[in-house]
């Protein structure tokens, strides 16, 4: 089976304050690659995976991260699995909107990759890809948005 993993507040932790004033204040990208660089292992996809299951990672990350992603997946054991990026948005960020483009580009991947079962800690992007694909598993781990 191909089961895909969200990469911030899935299996890294996630500090929206850090990652919202990086953004607010337009701080140098230093400070925003320290921010990934330094991110904690929170899950583990094989504890979820079968043997024989292909495990993909699909990140709303900007792809301009990929180097520090790939350190950082390397560094915490996760360095040979695939990372699909759909960031790159021209939305504000931190936004329902952003969450919503995330969540298009998700599905996309999700529906290129043929992935069976995804787990996610957005409440936004799981509604918007459990009603976009019905069909896929959509797991809710976590939270980082409270209505």
């Amino acid at each position: 089976m191909r089961i895909g993993f969200d990469l911030d507040g899935t299996i890294a932790d996630l500090d929206v304050g850090w990652l919202n004033r990086i953004r607010d204040l337009g701080t140098p990208e230093g400070e925003e690659r320290s921010y990934y660089a330094s991110r904690n292992k929170i899950l583990d996809p094989y504890y979820l995976a079968a043997e024989g299951d292909d495990v993909f990672i699909i990140t709303g990350r900007n792809p301009r991260l990929r180097a520090i992603t790939e350190l950082w997946l390397s560094k915490n054991g996760l360095g040979h699995l695939p990372i699909i990026f759909t960031g790159e948005m021209k939305v504000p960020v931190g936004t329902n909107e952003e969450f919503r483009h995330v969540a298009k580009g998700k599905a996309a991947a999700l529906k290129k990759y043929n992935i069976r079962v995804y787990f996610e800690d957005n409440e936004i992007v799981v509604r918007a890809l459990r009603e976009a694909l019905p069909e896929v598993v959509i797991v809710q781990v976590g939270s980082r948005i409270r209505w």
